[in-house]
């Protein structure tokens, strides 16, 4: 009989979770995609974030000028970890990593150590912010990468989205402030997390 009230108990605590995941953000209207270049493109930087996370760890006490760039992002990282909420952590990997990194041109999609030499384009700072913030302790379920369009613009744009105290924050190497997602002027074409790449559904789609 104990045994059964624990498999109920742990059952409802797996549904709990399950269902305590947020949805995407800017309403969460996605579709799965399973092919494509950027599904490839984000499956090749997924495994590359893992090469970073190793590497991240071997410079931490090293001297090496090949670890500079790893050393700088480490700070960012310990220094984020120091902080009592995870706003605040958040507010400090955007504000450091814009300040960290210098926009360049739009380029070839770099991982969070590479966008930390220098120079990168927004998929550059997106992708070093997910990175740090998974690093810093945040869920990788309350993390996103989302392509946007802004109106007028003729590129499209990358940011971080996570997910605080009910609402979607977007860090954006275009601003230090976090604004929540529906604040913004953007319009979201896909989003792309540990569970892959989907595409957001065009409204008039829906009915």
């Amino acid at each position: 009989m104990r045994e059964i009230f624990l498999v109920i108990v742990v059952s409802a605590a797996l549904t709990t979770s399950q269902n305590d995941a947020p949805p995407d953000p800017f309403g969460g209207n996605t579709t799965a995609a399973f092919a494509g270049p950027l599904v490839e493109s984000w499956q090749t930087v997924r495994g590359e974030l893992a090469g970073d996370h190793a590497l991240l760890s071997a410079c931490v006490d090293s001297t090496k000028a090949t670890c500079a760039e790893a050393r700088t992002l480490w700070k960012i990282i310990n220094d984020a970890k120091q902080e009592h909420d995870s706003l605040t952590v958040m507010r400090h990997v955007n504000r450091a990593i814009n300040l960290s990194i210098v926009p360049f041109e739009p380029s070839e999609w770099l991982t969070a150590l590479d966008a930390m030499n220098g120079a990168a384009d927004c998929k550059g700072y997106a992708t070093a912010k997910y990175f740090a913030l998974r690093e810093a302790g945040i869920p990788g379920d309350r993390l996103r990468l989302v392509i946007v369009h802004q109106r007028g613009h003729v590129e499209n744009h990358m940011v971080t989205a996570a997910w605080n105290d009910g609402t979607w924050l977007i860090l954006d190497n275009g601003t230090l402030v976090l604004l929540p997602d529906i604040e913004t002027r953007y319009t979201p074409l896909f989003v792309l997390d540990d569970d892959g790449v989907r595409r957001y559904i065009p409204a008039a789609s829906t009915s």
